[in-house]
Formats: C-alpha cells, sequence, structure tokens
C-alpha cells in the first residue's frame, strides 16, 4: 500500500446484516464520536468497523432506515414482479 493507492468496497443495502456502534470511556461520550461496525450475511464473523466516526448512533439510524427501506422495496418489487408472471391478461414476453 502507498499514498498513491485507492481500495474501495461497496456492500449492498439488502445485504447488511446488522449495524451496531460503540462508544468507550468519557472522551468519546463527551465528543460524540465511536467506532460503527457493520456485518453482512455470511460473514458476522468479520464485520467492517468505522473509527472515529462523528455522531455515530445517528449514522446507525441511518444505515438502518436505508437498510428496512431497500429491503421493503426489494419485497415490494419481488411482490410486483410475481403479480406480472402470473397475470394472464398480459401476452408473454416473447410476443412484445
Amino acid at each position: 500500500s502507498s499514498i498513491f493507492s485507492t481500495k474501495e468496497q461497496q456492500i449492498n443495502l439488502v445485504n447488511i446484516d446488522d449495524v451496531s456502534y460503540r462508544q468507550q470511556g468519557i472522551l468519546q461520550q463527551v465528543l460524540n464520536y465511536g467506532t460503527v461496525r457493520v456485518s453482512t450475511e455470511g460473514d458476522e464473523n468479520n464485520p467492517y468497523a468505522f473509527y472515529f466516526v462523528a455522531r455515530p448512533q445517528i449514522v446507525t439510524r441511518t444505515i438502518n432506515d436505508a437498510m428496512e427501506e431497500a429491503t421493503g422495496f426489494a419485497v415490494r418489487y419481488r411482490q410486483h414482479k410475481a403479480s406480472i408472471d402470473t397475470d394472464t391478461t398480459l401476452p408473454p414476453p416473447d410476443q412484445f
């Protein structure tokens, strides 16, 4: 690793299993920062850790809200797709 290298890793919101934060000691409490941990499905033993996060409770809540919205959208999409697939009034896709 050097100062001229960059590494990026992305996590899909629907793959997040758990988000939590931790504030240790009075300094982190007073200055309102801490560690945010994100674990993904199948990788709960090696969570992603983000250190020195400002307002970790808000960050955690925001990620949880986004996860719920993304999961709800995915469920609604699957339900909608299933209803279209079973709709006999529509012509088959190969006829479009």
